[in-house]
Parts: C-alpha cells; structure tokens; sequence
C-alpha cells in the first residue's frame, strides 16, 4: 500500500488488484487509521423513457401497475478513478470496449420496443397493462440514473421490471438472474421454457444484486 501511493497509484481497483497477487496474505489483529477525503464532482445525466399504453378501462380498478424494461446506455469510455474500470497498468486511458457493456442490452432494449409496438400497432397485441422503456444514464458510477427515476416516480407504483445488461455474449444460452425477487417468475419462465429455441440457465437467489 505504501509503495502503491508512493507512486501516485491510489486507485482502489489498483490496489485491490496488487493485493489479490500471488504474494497477498491475510493479517491478522492490526488496526489501520486512514483519513478520507471525499471530492463531489456535479454532472447531468438524461434517462431516456418512452410508453408503450394500454387502453384505459371505464371500470373501476381494472388499471394494472405498468412493467418496465430497461437497459443502462452509459459507458465506460477511458476509464478513471470514478468509474469501475479495472484497466491494468499499460491499458490506463484506451477506450473500453463497450459491445456487450452495454450496447447489447440497449440493442435488445429497442429491438423489444419495436417489436411490442409494431405488434400492437397492427391488432395482435392487446396491451393489459403499460410498459415503460428505460434507457438508464449513469450506470457505470452508482446506477445514478435508475435510482434517480424510482426517487422522483414515489406516487407510481410499478408491476415487475426486466432489466438487460451485458447479453451479447450468452451464445446459445438465455441467462436468468434474480427469479427469486417474485413468486410469479418461476410460473412465466416455465411456461416460457416449453416454447424456448434456446435453454435456459436460471438464478433463483433474490440476493444477486442486479446491475442497473
């Protein structure tokens, strides 16, 4: 650590990487005092939502709560200190490939839009409740951009939400994450399952954190 900061290497992801070497070990019963300081760096950010509606009913709690489908369109550009790059030494500063993180999901994110839309658009799909599409901002440093849409959106309340990151490398297999967060995804993905052209690799644990 002290030779890491002698060399003006203060990245956390650095030293964890330095630490996680061949030579690391664990040190038991030392206590460490250090002084933080903590720099807030202010910047805008735009979510972009689009609605896809369902026909309002005249009856009386016949409204469903609207499903929401999203994607983070951020990147990590060149990294830095503020984002979670983990470029190594002689990869600091070279733009970061960004295909599968996230340009994958936010290609699927459109290609389901159009998809939905075009359907109800000629009469095959009868919409019962709204979905929102959501391309997130912000992602990359602390999911700022999602969490900033569910603090500004306390009156609405919403259904279930899918979220799709970093898909474009799954090859033949469909990955599921988080199926335990509702009773209802086991029951949908089953039936699903009988008419799937690609198997399926499911997750049930709810305590997977979902990246956003």
């Amino acid at each position: 650590l002290r030779r890491l900061l002698a060399e003006g290497r203060t990245s956390i992801q650095l030293m964890t990487d330095e630490a996680s070497g061949a030579h690391a070990r664990v040190i038991r019963d030392v206590e460490l005092e250090a002084q933080v300081e903590i720099e807030v760096e202010e910047c805008e950010g735009h979510n972009v939502i689009g609605v896809l509606r369902a026909p309002r009913s005249s009856e009386a709690g016949a409204e469903r709560l609207p499903l929401v489908i999203g994607a983070h369109y951020d990147h990590l550009g060149t990294g830095g200190s503020h984002t979670t790059s983990r470029a190594r030494d002689d990869e600091q500063g070279l733009v970061h490939p960004g295909a599968d993180d996230n340009a994958s999901g936010v290609a699927a994110l459109l290609e389901v839009a159009h998809h939905l839309s075009a359907r109800k658009e000629d009469g095959t799909l009868k919409l019962a409740r709204d979905i929102i599409f959501a391309a997130w901002s912000g992602e990359e440093i602390g999911m700022v951009g999602s969490t900033h849409f569910v603090g500004s959106s306390r009156e609405r309340r919403f259904d279930a939400y899918v979220n799709m990151d970093m898909i474009g490398r799954l090859g033949e297999w469909l990955v599921l994450w988080e199926m335990g967060t509702s009773l209802a995804w086991t029951r949908l993905v089953e039936q699903a399952r009988l008419n799937a052209t690609n198997p399926l690799s499911v997750y049930p644990d709810p305590r997977m954190g979902a990246p956003t």
